[in-house]
């Protein structure tokens, strides 16, 4: 079965109407009934019975907390599959331009489970092909992964940051987003719970 186009009905619709008459009129208003339908029809079918294909939830969280000192780090919940880099980008000045990568990472072993990633000082689980050596204020800093196969199912809720949001956590936060645009700090306990708990990569 193949959803009506409009060319199809505007024929529809020259053909079954009879100028000047009531009838007319009356299949004039079921045949553009029938268009409304089956424009929307055409949005959710491709064939009989077949819906678009939406991508998976994401596949767990990166969440930004702070190190002893008070430097930003990156906490990663990983629900399902697994994650092998972590990219940093910075926040694109305009629609044109592209997100400058500030630092870049890969984990000596896939993370499938939580891992923390201290952006200034990495660690032997981590190597750095990109390292920051500072934050910039008042800049919005993105973190999100890199996978070494373009696989949807390992993408994460990426996670973000200023320095000056970050001067108002603690090393028992984490920093998460908060719907589309906004930002809140939930306990760091409960990061991976809510992020996997209903297996939805990010449920705050």
């Amino acid at each position: 079965m193949q959803a009506i186009r409009a060319g199809v009905l505007g024929r529809l619709i020259a053909a079954s109407v009879t100028s000047g008459s009531a009838y007319a009129q009356d299949m004039t208003r079921s045949v553009r009934l029938l268009a409304v339908f089956a424009v929307a029809g055409t949005l959710l079918v491709t064939g009989c019975g077949n819906a678009i294909d939406t991508p998976p939830p994401p596949n767990g969280a990166v969440g930004i907390s702070v190190n002893a000192a008070g430097d930003p780090i990156g906490i990663i919940e990983v629900c399902r599959s697994s994650v092998d880099a972590i990219e940093m980008s910075g926040q694109i000045s305009d629609e044109k331009s592209e997100n400058p990568s500030l630092g870049r990472w890969t984990a000596t072993a896939p993370i499938t489970g939580s891992a923390v990633l201290d952006f200034l000082h990495p660690g032997p689980k981590w190597t750095a092909t990109l390292q920051p050596r500072s934050f910039e204020a008042h800049r919005t800093h993105i973190v999100d992964n890199l996978t070494s196969a373009k696989d949807e199912d390992s993408v994460l809720s990426q996670g973000t940051f200023t320095l000056e949001q970050v001067a108002k956590l603690t090393n028992k936060d984490v920093l998460v987003p908060d719907g589309p645009t906004n930002l809140k700090v939930i306990p760091r306990p409960t990061f991976r719970g809510l992020t996997c708990g209903t297996g939805t990569g990010g449920g705050y």
